[in-house]
């Protein structure tokens, strides 16, 4: 029986390394409880996107940790079959952490233990903050779908206008790195294991970012061939083409438009889905709020 993807050698060898390295990172600067504590957060927020994964039948390639920032699985997959299932998928694992969340709650209240406190309040912490707008965090993926249902053009300003105001989480965490640095009494090690993440973050928010204007752009482009006095035109110059670039362009173009057309989300789909995020992002927040005893 083959492996599946997740589990070939080369893969593997890498995924232990990325948990190993995640589990000492948080050792180092935490110490081995709260190591422990965040490593089940962030597994049981992950296996809720894996779950997702597999009841849409997409599979799993990998399972990457990113220490001091948390982990990403991969879909084996190429694409998502629909928006909903895209939707759902990364709106599990929040649900799965909130879920964890009043579990070490509930097991707190039971037993007295603080560990269970700390649990409950650190899950509720990082599920909210993957449910910011910012692309590619999971609230970020879920508006992503949303902002499909619009005209490309309009979708990719609201698009655009949701991951400016959701970049305050990371222009926060760029604000404390510098306070850290101008502190003497804080570690280094911990200083460069921060700006190391925080680099990464912002890699991979520009890079999710870029990826999806392209796309946008693309379909805006094509869009803009539809008028039946464009046709004529863009046909002329397809037929004066040399290269046959801008033939490729257009069909590609074509086949994105077509794509997006046929899986977007339905009305109903919208509804459930923008119930489930504020649903989760709600009962985080409570929780979040009971934690600082706000009241």
């Amino acid at each position: 029986m083959a492996r599946p993807l997740w589990a070939e050698k080369k893969l593997l060898t890498l995924e232990i390394l990325l948990f190993i390295l995640f589990v000492l990172a948080f050792k180092l600067v935490l110490g081995w409880k709260a190591a422990l504590i965040l490593t089940a957060v962030v597994l049981v927020h992950e296996f809720g996107h894996i779950w997702a994964m597999h009841h849409f039948k997409l599979g799993l390639k990998a399972f990457l940790f990113i220490p001091m920032a948390g982990a990403v699985v991969v879909p084996a997959a190429d694409k998502y079959p629909s928006e909903n299932a895209d939707g759902w998928v990364s709106l599990m694992g929040p649900i799965w952490g909130f879920g964890s969340a009043l579990l070490a709650l509930g097991l707190w209240r039971l037993t007295g233990a603080g560990i269970f406190h700390e649990a409950a309040f650190f899950a509720a912490l990082i599920n909210v903050f993957n449910l910011d707008l910012l692309f590619p965090l999971d609230g970020g993926r879920l508006m992503r779908c949303f902002t499909h249902m619009l005209a490309p053009s309009n979708g990719l300003i609201v698009f655009s206008i949701l991951n400016l105001i959701s970049l305050a989480p990371i222009v926060l965490a760029g604000w404390l790195t510098i306070q850290a640095i101008k502190d003497p009494g804080i570690s280094r090690i911990l200083i460069w294991i921060s700006l190391g993440s925080l680099v990464l973050m912002v890699g991979i928010v520009i890079f999710g970012a870029y990826t999806e204007l392209r796309d946008r752009m693309l379909l805006i482009w094509y869009e803009t061939t539809l008028p039946e006095e464009k046709k004529v035109i863009l046909e002329q110059r397809i037929n004066t083409d040399p290269t046959g670039k801008l033939r490729e362009k257009l069909f590609l173009a074509a086949a994105s438009y077509r794509r997006a057309e046929e899986i977007k989300l339905s009305g109903k789909q919208f509804v459930f889905l923008l119930l489930a995020y504020l649903a989760t992002l709600t009962g985080l927040v409570i929780l979040i709020v009971k934690f600082f005893r706000v009241w």
